[in-house]
């Protein structure tokens, strides 16, 4: 019997009984999905890098623990992910978060036995000692100093095993400026069960690139090689390029893209039932809108009790309905508020 290209399902969803978990979506910042912040390397990599790609660039200076891994990206997305779901909500963004490590093994698709435990830390100590330095902005702010993806991180043990009970997560405020403008993306569940570091990369690459365009994204083999950070001779890049297009042959298993190579030239396209599920253009047009930091409490002031959350979800529903072009979000928001306000009359 052949192997699954996908690490079994340790957690399906309808056994998931960690209750915050339920609802929360996957989510990525688009920065370190389009450039190769994490390594791909199973061995430490200590070696400080810049990698530039057109007018982008970004500096890596890795702690004495070496740079971070695309596994160790996991703690990210589980974080920027709880921060994601208690914004949809209509909670403030907070940027100090709360993470029990069951539940962060569960949501990864993990093991939950002792060193698992100890490989979180790990995984923190690598994410909080390695700085970055880069011109790619997040939110439309480009800021020149070097940062890390964490400001801090706290560890709680149990006093009398040892065993790591919590951690108090506060992101950078890079990555929260990232958080709070929604340059992120949604990924797909399989992601944690992509089996190596390069499929993961390449997931990541294919989202950001080829998106949600039918016609998907061509890149030459040379180019994917480097957004991808891949340290490899090109030939053994294609050699592990054409095993990964292989093992998901069918694409039955690779997430939401189809995969094919010709002539060094990397075909991408997303899969009719990955489309289906993100929307219409017009719905995806309506969901990218980006408001500003206080729309909400803008419209606060005209909604006369109503809640803003609910009142920017009816009007991208409204705006994707409609097809609606919108130049000014924030201006276009609060006039939907306003008239919204003005037809239902104050919430009693």
């Amino acid at each position: 019997m052949t192997e699954s290209a996908l690490k079994p399902l340790r957690y399906p969803q309808g056994d998931l009984f960690v209750c915050e978990l339920t609802d929360v979506i996957l989510k990525d910042d688009m920065a370190s999905m389009e450039y190769p912040f994490y390594s791909i390397s199973k061995k430490p990599d200590r070696e400080p890098q810049r990698f530039t790609h057109g007018e982008n660039w970004i500096e890596i200076r890795p702690s004495a623990k070496g740079k971070p891994t695309i596994y160790d990206k996991d703690v990210i997305i589980y974080v920027i992910s709880q921060i994601a779901a208690a914004t949809n909500k209509g909670d403030p963004a907070p940027r100090r978060v709360e993470m029990d490590p069951y539940s962060f093994l569960v949501f990864t698709q993990r093991r939950t036995g002792g060193r698992d435990y100890d490989a979180i830390c790990d995984m923190v100590e690598r994410l909080d000692g390695t700085r970055f330095r880069t011109n790619v902005k997040t939110g439309g702010i480009q800021t020149d100093t070097w940062f890390g993806m964490l400001e801090s991180v706290e560890l709680t043990s149990h006093p009398k095993t040892g065993r790591l009970v919590k951690l108090t997560i506060t992101v950078s405020e890079w990555l929260a400026n990232a958080i709070q403008n929604r340059d992120l993306l949604t990924l797909h569940p399989d992601y944690f069960r992509l089996r190596k570091p390069l499929e993961r990369r390449l997931y990541e690459v294919a989202r950001k690139r080829a998106g949600t365009q039918r016609k998907g994204a061509n890149l030459r083999l040379d180019n994917l090689q480097k957004l991808c950070g891949s340290t490899a001779e090109l030939r053994e890049f294609r050699r592990m390029m054409g095993q990964i297009i292989r093992d998901h042959e069918g694409d039955k298993e690779f997430p939401d893209y189809m995969l094919s190579m010709e002539d060094d030239i990397i075909a991408i396209r997303p899969k009719d039932d990955f489309l289906r599920r993100i929307g219409s253009p017009d719905e995806r047009a309506a969901n990218n809108l980006k408001l500003k930091s206080h729309s909400h409490e803008d419209a606060r002031e005209v909604l006369r009790g109503w809640c803003p959350v609910d009142a920017e979800s009816r009007w991208r529903s409204w705006i994707a309905k409609e097809g609606i072009t919108v130049k000014d979000a924030h201006a276009h928001y609060l006039d939907f508020c306003r008239k919204y306000a003005e037809k239902r009359g104050a919430c009693r």
